[in-house]
């Protein structure tokens, strides 16, 4: 019963965050439209902060499952790092949604983690999306495919601004009738090649 009623608070406030945004959206309104009381949402989340926190988190966590199903062992660590940022691209076409609700909510949510560390709502989620990217990178240093221009950790930075750069263009082309560019998903799984190219060999 409980999951059943957290999952539709989760569900209201996802939906309202997209609309209205983290700050113009309340705890009352979260619970209207999860047809419950706002003192049934507070007796399952601490704060709307929690709530926020769940619901990114489950954000990132169906992106993990879908780069765990996608990414074969057989790759190499430059291989599996182009289809994670191909998985990303082509969730955006597939779940618009949970993917304009990352990037609307990316840079408030890692503000608010930090100052949140001490608590255990952390999106793990998210953490472990970076971790896996920066192992790659740091494969790919280990075994000398890594221009010597560039180190691991700056690899990775740029990987994660080139995933990230795409994925706020195509929430700028949907989301502004003045907003000019617009990759294809072929072209944005290019531009990482390209990316690749330039600094990384086989």
């Amino acid at each position: 019963m409980e999951d059943s009623l957290k999952e539709r608070i989760l569900t209201s406030a996802r939906e309202l965050f997209f609309e209205q945004g983290y700050y113009r959206t309340t705890t009352r309104e979260i619970a209207k439209n999860a047809k419950t009381s706002e003192s049934g949402v507070f007796r399952l989340f601490d704060s709307k902060y929690a709530i926020l926190m769940s619901v990114y988190n489950n954000a990132w966590g169906k992106v993990n499952q879908k780069i765990d199903k996608e990414l074969a062992n057989n790759l190499s660590p430059k291989e599996k790092i182009i289809c994670i940022a191909d998985v990303v691209f082509k969730m955006y076409e597939d779940d618009k949604e949970t993917m304009s609700f990352i990037i609307m909510n990316t840079g408030n949510t890692d503000t608010l983690i930090l100052e949140r560390k001490e608590n255990s709502i952390i999106s793990n989620e998210n953490e472990k999306y970076i971790i896996r990217l920066e192992e790659l990178c740091k494969r790919c240093s280990e075994l000398k495919m890594v221009n010597h221009r560039l180190d691991a950790q700056s690899l990775c930075e740029g990987i994660m601004s080139v995933i990230e750069g795409v994925l706020l263009g195509w929430y700028l082309a949907d989301t502004s009738d003045n907003y000019p560019y617009r990759l294809s998903f072929e072209q944005a799984s290019n531009l990482i090649r390209i990316f690749f190219d330039n600094y990384v060999k086989e």
